[in-house]
């Protein structure tokens, strides 16, 4: 998606939120933005010469479903400012077999990530996860370059998550990680 100005996607409908989305469907192998059967997820690419804003249940995803098999994609942004209210996302993940994806942000001026869906109760985030009963593939990396937001203990970045097999067989769960 190329945007000379700003993005602004936000709301929620009869129970779909609104987003930019790609997907393989169910009974199909392929490549897309979410799969649900055999192949990749996409990458998601956004630049806006401006501003990115997403609010309430409004979100960028590029995942691998239930059942799934698979890469999660990257999602790349780069404008001049990124902005998640009330409840919005940025999320690569694996939900089925495969590695997830990569999260870069390369903005000119601010990062804000604030506020709760009225909707669904969840915060704005950043994630970058694989989870899944038997999980088989890594978690990836949330990457922001020229930002003038400073990252603080708090933070709603939730990357990496995940569930991890240790040697003797018990499993860890990771739920959100925070610099001390």
């Amino acid at each position: 998606m190329k945007v000379s100005g700003a993005v602004d996607i936000a709301g929620m409908k009869n129970g779909f939120v609104s987003g930019i989305r790609s997907s393989v469907e169910t009974g199909t192998v392929g490549n897309g933005g979410n799969s649900s059967e055999q192949g990749n997820a996409g990458n998601v690419t956004v630049r806006a010469s401006d501003s990115i804003f997403l609010a309430g249940s409004a979100g960028i995803l590029s995942t691998v479903s239930v059942g799934g098999i698979g890469k999660g994609g990257n999602i790349d942004i780069n404008s001049a400012s990124l902005s998640l209210q009330d409840g919005a996302e940025l999320i690569t993940s694996t939900y089925g077999q495969g590695d997830a994806g990569n999260i870069y942000i390369n903005v000119k001026d601010a990062v804000t990530i604030s506020g709760t869906s009225s909707e669904r109760g969840s915060l704005s985030a950043l994630f970058s996860d694989t989870v899944s009963n038997y999980p088989t593939g890594d978690v990836r990396n949330v990457t922001t370059e020229n930002t003038s937001h400073l990252w603080k203990k708090g933070d709603p970045i939730i990357e990496p998550q995940g569930v991890y097999r240790l040697s003797d067989g018990k499993l860890v769960m990771s739920r959100e990680c925070q610099n001390d």
